[in-house]
């Protein structure tokens, strides 16, 4: 079944800002109805364009540019994704309390920042079914299957961290990443007797006869790494699975 693009109006600045607007520009699924740099100026333009969502790039890196967004919202009610090119990591927590639907990091795929689109406008239309994804997870012989809704989209597993420390939501990340915060006590560990990591971890490279010291001591520290931990961080580990091809 076919439906009409989502209207998208862009404005503020970052850097990364012009190629969304190329990208969204091709995609079936957007109608891109108008940009401004600067929203206060641009009321009725706004106003007029009938937009669903409005992606609003921003330079700021330690605060929720309000000012912007108060003009946003004075003139529309369709939802914002804030949209950076910068580190956000300290406006997250700011954003989501701001009302604000979705942070998004540049770069991504326009594919990506796409389906941040739908997400917003299917949430600002009622919190549809469009709006989550299946997860399913086996607790005690029973596969129990959630809706999840994500409220963050980004690429960087740091910022994935650092918004799970600053309280927006459960992370999912890997053993090295949060052992040192779990043992500071700045996360924590929720189902472990139910955590199942199945995932394989690959090392690709070119068989030699004759591999150099450097290579064997790299294979050999990532064995090492990457095959122990501590039972009370992690109860299993993924699989290391070293690779070579001629």
């Amino acid at each position: 079944m076919s439906t009409s693009p989502i209207k998208v109006f862009i404005t503020g600045a970052a850097n990364g800002l012009a190629e969304v607007r190329e990208g969204l520009a091709d995609h079936p699924d957007v109608e891109l109805v108008g940009t401004a740099a600067d929203p206060a100026k641009a009321g009725a333009k706004l106003a007029e364009s009938s937009a669903q969502v409005i992606l609003h790039g921003t330079t700021a890196t330690d605060h929720v540019p309000t000012g912007e967004i108060e003009a946003i919202r004075g003139v529309t009610a369709a939802p914002i994704v804030l949209v950076t090119s910068a580190s956000a990591n300290a406006i997250l927590s700011e954003a989501l309390a701001a009302g604000i639907f979705d942070v998004v990091l540049l770069p991504q795929l326009t594919d990506g920042i796409v389906f941040t689109i739908k997400k917003a406008n299917s949430l600002a239309a009622g919190r549809g079914s469009s709006s989550t994804s299946k997860g399913a997870s086996t607790i005690d012989g029973k596969t129990v299957t959630l809706d999840i809704a994500g409220a963050l989209n980004v690429i960087d597993m740091g910022a994935v961290a650092d918004a799970a420390i600053n309280g927006v939501g459960i992370a999912y990340l890997p053993h090295f990443m949060a052992a040192d915060h779990v043992a500071t006590g700045k996360l924590k560990m929720l189902l472990v007797d139910n955590i199942y990591v199945g995932e394989s971890i690959y090392m690709v490279y070119l068989r030699r006869r004759h591999a150099s010291p450097r290579l064997r001591v790299f294979l050999d520290f990532l064995r090492d790494v990457l095959s122990d931990g501590s039972a009370d961080v992690q109860r299993e580990r993924a699989p290391v699975k070293v690779k070579s091809f001629s």
